[in-house]
């Protein structure tokens, strides 16, 4: 998954979510897991990529939101979401 667009100076948190699998982990040492199937990362400056590893029996999906932190403005909320299904 790969970033852009955030303001200079600004953070974001890319929040990635699996459904149906077995495990979805971000390979990556800017993420930490949440839950089972959720991890939160830290974006600094972008473009910034993040690598995630899934492990499903069946088809499954990771789904992908970024948010700007703290009182940022986004200009364009509707591409801040993602899913990429796994099989």
């Amino acid at each position: 998954m790969t970033v852009t667009g955030l303001p200079s100076g600004r953070t974001a948190t890319l929040t990635s979510r699996g459904e149906g699998l077995v495990v979805a982990v971000a390979a990556d040492a800017r993420c930490l897991p949440t839950a089972v199937h959720t991890s939160r990362c830290t974006v600094g400056e972008t473009p910034a990529s993040y690598a995630f590893i899934a492990h499903t029996p069946r088809s499954g999906s990771i789904d992908f939101e970024v948010a700007i932190d703290g009182d940022g403005t986004d200009t364009d909320p509707a591409n801040n979401q993602a899913s990429v299904t796994a099989s």
